[in-house]
């Protein structure tokens, strides 16, 4: 190995330990979710904190998603995505995201919309909106 190609690899080395450096640091910061199942961190939303969605809830939700994907022959890794969706979106500073946190139909209007958005960009079938609130009875 010549001078120019081992100070090209060690310069590359060294962009490629920076580079895995900074998405570490993203990782650990500005893409955190933190658990909004079990946050103590209560928002006023004229709803007690008996309406808050539980984990119960979610499985719920994820289950009906699976007799879905099923239903229609979609890849089960379909449902994962929508539901990865679903939490970085409730993990989002949003006011939409909080209050869906105390509201079911709001937070199953955020599953089906994920779960919608998700099927559209991986399953290989034209799925439209009527065929969707069709096969989810509304």
């Amino acid at each position: 190995m010549n001078h120019s190609t081992e100070h090209t690899s060690n310069h590359d080395a060294a962009d490629l330990a920076e580079s895995i450096s900074i998405m570490i640091e993203r990782e650990s910061t500005t893409y955190s979710c933190l658990d909004y199942l079990s946050s103590e961190k209560e928002v006023n939303y004229d709803s007690s904190a008996e309406d808050k969605i539980t984990p119960d809830d979610r499985m719920a939700l994820v289950d009906w998603c699976y007799g879905f994907v099923d239903r229609c022959e979609f890849k089960r890794e379909t449902v994962a995505v929508a539901m990865s969706i679903v939490d970085r979106f409730m993990c989002a500073s949003v006011p939409q995201a909080r209050g869906a946190l105390y509201h079911r139909g709001k937070y199953q209007l955020v599953a089906v919309t994920a779960l919608y958005m998700s099927i559209k960009v991986h399953e290989q079938m034209a799925f439209g909106i009527d065929d969707f609130a069709a096969m989810s009875h509304g």
